[in-house]
C-alpha cells in the first residue's frame, strides 16, 4: 500500500514533523522488536512533483544508520515507536528541521523597497498608521516574489518529504499579515504618534537571510503623553544589509 498523505500548512518556520501510518506486508522484514518502526509496514510518500520517494528504509540500506539517528532526536520521536503499525518514512533532509533552515541555493534576489536598518521600517510602519492606509503597510512587508523565491526554499517547512506547496504557506502567512494589519489601524488609525524605542528580539539566521523576532514599538501620543506599545511588526527581515517587514502579528 501507498501512502501519499499531505501535511497540513502553517505559519512559515513553525517547526512541522510529519509522522504516517499504513499497513501491508513485506516478504523480507525483519523481526527485531527492538526496532523503532515495524518494518513490516509498506509506506511511500513522493514529493509534490513526484521526483523523489521517500520509503521507510531496512538494514542494510545505505541510509538505515541515518534513518535510525533521526528517528532517535526528540524532534522526530514518537510515543508510537516500536508499535506495531507504526512506521516513518526517512527523510535525508531531516536535520534541516533540527538546525531551522534549508541548504537552499543563493537565490540571488534582494528585498525590493527595503531599507537600511529597522528603524527606518518601524518608521515607515508609523507613518501608514497616521495615514490609516492599509495598503501602504501591506507595502512595507514582503511579497509574493520574495516569498517563492527567496524565503521558502530556506524554510524547513519546504522539505519535499512534508509535501507543502509555497502557496499554501504564502496563504497562512498573508492571513496573518493582513489580519495584523486591519487591527492596527483599528485602534490606531489616523492618530499622530511619535516613536520613541525599538525592542528587539532574537535574530534567527536562515542562512540567505535573517528574521529579528519580536519586534516592539514603544510609541508616544504628544497630545496627553500616554505611551502604547504596539507588537504588530512582530518580525522583520534582512537580507544583505537590507531591511523589510516580515509578518505582522494579528
Amino acid at each position: 500500500m501507498h501512502a501519499h498523505t499531505r501535511s497540513p500548512g502553517g505559519i512559515l518556520f513553525l517547526c512541522t514533523i510529519l509522522a504516517l501510518t499504513a499497513c501491508g506486508s513485506r516478504d523480507d522484514t525483519v523481526s527485531d522488536q527492538t526496532l523503532p518502526v515495524d518494518l513490516s509496514v509498506e509506506l511511500e510518500v513522493q514529493s509534490l512533483d513526484g521526483s523523489q520517494t521517500f520509503t521507510v528504509p531496512r538494514p542494510g540500506d545505505p541510509e538505515w544508520e541515518d534513518f535510525l539517528e533521526m528517528l532517535d532526536h526528540p524532534q522526530f520521536k514518537s510515543r508510537l515507536q516500536g508499535q506495531p503499525g507504526y512506521a516513518r518514512v526517512y527523510d535525508p533532509e531531516w536535520r534541516a528541521a533540527v538546525r531551522g533552515y534549508r541548504d537552499a541555493p543563493d537565490s540571488g534576489m534582494d528585498l525590493m523597497s527595503a531599507f537600511a536598518d529597522i528603524e527606518g521600517v518601524a518608521r515607515e510602519f508609523l507613518a501608514g498608521i497616521q495615514m490609516n492606509d492599509y495598503q501602504y503597510l501591506q507595502m512595507l512587508r514582503i511579497d509574493e516574489l520574495e516569498f517563492e523565491k527567496l524565503v521558502w526554499p530556506s524554510a524547513p517547512q519546504s522539505r519535499p518529504v512534508l509535501r507543502i506547496d509555497w502557496r499554501e504557506a504564502w496563504g497562512s502567512h498573508v492571513g496573518h499579515c493582513t489580519g495584523g494589519a486591519q487591527q492596527i489601524l483599528d485602534e490606531l488609525g489616523g492618530r499622530e504618534l511619535e516613536l520613541k524605542s525599538i525592542q528587539q528580539g532574537e535574530t534567527k539566521d536562515y542562512g540567505q537571510f535573517r528574521i529579528i523576532n519580536d519586534v516592539l514599538l514603544t510609541l508616544a501620543d504628544p497630545s496627553d503623553g500616554s505611551r502604547i506599545q504596539v507588537k504588530t511588526l512582530d518580525s522583520v527581515i534582512e537580507r544583505n544589509g537590507r531591511y523589510k517587514g516580515f509578518i505582522y502579528k494579528d
